[in-house]
């Protein structure tokens, strides 16, 4: 049970008139499709149907909408799927099988993950729509500029550095591609951010890939590797995504790889690719298909040109699992002055997307290791590493009450070993009695922060 009102060429020349479109047309499109969908969403699924009773689905502005989050989300999974032949369980059970990763279920629905990495990880139903819609502005916005085969194994040698063997959205498309095209598989190669830098560098070198995608995280120490002369690679296009892309790690991408493209995009698992940078390295909001709210701490609308608390996030092209009015941590900073580059999409800055990257004697531990290795388990309720000297790293948790002996013992073994397969054994790993520490400022808590 899904939208099939679209057909593909009315899908493409949408997605490719919407940045130039007066920005008024692109906000009544957006409103009659966020209409299409709460009338969709209330009519085919229990959860929107008992939450919008009082919505008049013809008569309502955005703000009438209750806002959601992920326990919201997590407690009402099978009340929310529109289609009444999925059955929760089935779902669950498709995604155990690693077999599975980058198989649609059901013919024509994508299951994705998120990380998990701040509690459990949430599964998302995707539709055919869905995927296509934001299939095609990967291709015509993102990848502007470029023969859309760039970016198949057909045409490039193709590299990513991520969490490999997971549901995750990244590792998820990476293994359709590989199935789209099983002529060409020694043309992909997965590297997992997890492995020794040592290990990244020697495979890429082997490689060379055409096309080198992954975290800005990593990104930046291979940009260092590249500058050092470790990393010896010539890739036409850099692809970044899922966390922060700042504007000092794409002036360092620039100077390591002279001669390469250097994309961003700001995607979310739940919602799809949110922004997507330009020439000049801008991230552009996709607001004909994704309506994104800039809150303050009482989800109150914050100026253009504020940095926001949180944003409020809505996909309009999934209807097998509306996603409407979801709240997400990051924040957000969207800009009212036009891009040299020439589109009329929103630009938008994303600033909670970053964390630090630690470093023991020369060699550099980047917060995405950790954070991958944290998600093997889900029975720690928070926690946080911090180095607080050149020599020293903390773990602080708070411990479910009957896990809390069993994962301090998981984490002294798991992160000795760790460190070692980093070279970094000589590092004072300390399992800390004290809880994790929020940010004084805005109140945030850092996953991997440094102290000294």
């Amino acid at each position: 049970m899904q939208n099939n009102n679209i057909n593909n060429e009315e899908l493409l020349n949408g997605i490719l008139s919407g940045p130039a479109m007066n920005p008024e047309q692109r906000k009544e499109m957006a409103r009659l499709r966020l209409k299409e969908l709460v009338i969709f969403a209330k009519e085919n699924s229990p959860f929107y149907r008992e939450l919008y009773w009082e919505i008049d689905p013809n008569n309502f502005v955005l703000t009438d909408l209750p806002v959601i989050d992920k326990k919201t989300l997590l407690n009402h999974f099978d009340e929310i799927l529109t289609d009444p032949a999925l059955i929760p369980s089935d779902i669950y059970e498709f995604i155990k099988d690693d077999a599975n990763i980058g198989k649609n279920f059901h013919d024509h629905y994508s299951v994705v993950t998120t990380s998990g990495t701040n509690g459990n990880p949430l599964t998302v139903v995707r539709d055919s729509i869905h995927n296509k819609v934001h299939g095609l502005m990967v291709q015509s916005r993102l990848c502007q500029g470029f023969d859309p085969a760039v970016f198949t194994p057909v045409k490039s040698r193709i590299a990513v550095v991520i969490a490999s063997k997971s549901n995750c959205s990244s590792y998820s498309s990476y293994t359709r591609m590989k199935k789209a095209f099983p002529d060409y598989d020694h043309n992909t190669r997965a590297f997992s951010i997890t492995a020794p830098v040592r290990e990244i560098v020697s495979g890429l070198n082997e490689f060379r890939p055409d096309v080198l995608t992954g975290y800005p995280s990593i990104m930046l120490i291979l940009a260092h590797q590249q500058i050092i002369g470790r990393l010896k690679i010539d890739p036409a296009v850099i692809a970044c995504s899922a966390e922060t892309l700042t504007d000092s790690v794409f002036a360092k991408l620039k100077t390591a790889f002279p001669h390469a493209a250097v994309l961003n995009n700001y995607c979310t698992t739940e919602v799809g690719e949110v922004a997507m940078s330009c020439r000049c390295g801008r991230l552009h909001l996709n607001d004909d298909w994704i309506m994104l709210e800039a809150v303050d701490e009482q989800l109150e609308p914050v100026e253009d040109g504020t940095v926001s608390s949180a944003v409020i996030a809505t996909d309009l092209s999934n209807h097998i699992m509306p996603i409407i009015r979801y709240r997400l941590d990051d924040r957000v900073q969207i800009h009212n002055e036009p891009c040299p580059c020439g589109s009329t999409l929103p630009v938008i800055t994303v600033w909670s997307r970053s964390a630090d990257t630690l470093e023991f004697h020369g060699v550099e531990l980047h917060s995405t290791l950790f954070l991958v290795t944290m998600y093997e388990q889900c029975d720690i309720l928070s926690w946080q590493f911090a180095q607080t000297s050149e020599n020293t790293l903390e773990f602080r948790a708070v411990y479910s009450a009957d896990s809390g002996d069993r994962m301090r013992d998981w984490v002294k073994k798991r992160f000795t070993q760790f460190l070692a397969d980093h070279n970094c054994a000589d590092v004072h790993f300390i399992l800390s009695d004290s809880a994790p520490i929020n940010s004084a400022r805005g109140g945030k808590l850092k996953l991997v922060v440094k102290e000294c």
